[in-house]
């Protein structure tokens, strides 16, 4: 990782003086190195000092979402950085949903335009169905009724349908879906993005749909940064930890100051 620092620190202008404001001269470990965020660093430097390369030359310009309330930043990425996270992508999902050995469809109802979080996946799984038999995709975006009428139309010819969506949207999918007996026996599955949401919430998702009120990946979430691209994914252990958390308040708010567990 300190080749990574290294590399930064010789191509990046921005990053050269962010460092020099810092007093950093010299790293040995990766512990002593300055935390970046948006107000001391993204939205401090000009774009040009941001960039690696000239600014022409970048695959695409994406924006983060903004909801830091500190304002979007426009961010550059290059093909190189797509190639990984296809990669990582795929991986993810053979790993989690078995998306090699079922045929799956694949709904993204995210915004697109600049947002880096939305267009990116939907590109990057454009790109893995096409290259896996097993995988379809759709991408109605925002328009939760028209994603409710294709997996209506299309869901009985695939084993599992893995539903990209933001949670505060599942239960209007549910009210559209609530007569779809075939669609609501376990066959829909939600890996969703950012926004907090509660265990009872899960639960009750989980049990909407098809499954069993204990079942950890009903509902699994996804938190990262559309700036850097970084994602952290829930595992069963947090999932079941967070479960554990719900049932056991007391040691909830003694350990978190807050009754409900939050997003590990």
């Amino acid at each position: 990782m300190l080749n990574l620092f290294e590399k930064t620190r010789k191509k990046l202008r921005a990053y050269q003086d962010f460092l020099k404001e810092n007093s950093i001269k010299e790293i040995k470990n990766w512990e002593d190195i300055p935390i970046c965020n948006k107000q001391n660093y993204l939205l401090k430097y000009p774009i040009e000092d941001l960039a690696k390369d000239d600014i022409s030359k970048a695959f695409l310009i994406g924006t983060s979402s903004g909801f830091s309330k500190s304002g979007s930043v426009f961010w550059l990425k290059e093909s190189v950085d797509e190639e990984a996270y296809l990669r990582a992508v795929k991986k993810l999902l053979i790993d989690n949903y078995a998306i090699d050995k079922k045929k799956t469809l694949i709904i993204v109802s995210l915004a697109f335009g600049t947002w880096i979080g939305g267009i990116q996946l939907a590109a990057t799984l454009r790109n893995l169905a096409a290259s896996m038999e097993s995988v379809s995709i759709a991408t109605p975006s925002l328009d939760i009724k028209e994603a409710c009428e294709i997996s209506k139309k299309f869901g009985k010819f695939y084993e599992t349908i893995l539903w990209v969506v933001n949670p505060s949207s599942i239960n209007i999918i549910y009210s559209l879906l609530k007569d779809e007996k075939s669609l609501l026996n376990g066959k829909i599955v939600f890996p969703v993005v950012g926004e907090y949401f509660s265990e009872n919430f899960r639960e009750d998702i989980a049990l909407k749909f098809g499954h069993k009120k204990d079942y950890p990946f009903a509902l699994r979430t996804g938190y990262g940064s559309a700036d850097a691209g970084d994602l952290g994914i829930e595992s069963k252990a947090t999932i079941i930890l967070r479960k554990f958390l719900n049932q056991n308040r007391d040691l909830c708010m003694e350990l978190f100051s807050q009754n409900e567990a939050p997003m590990m």
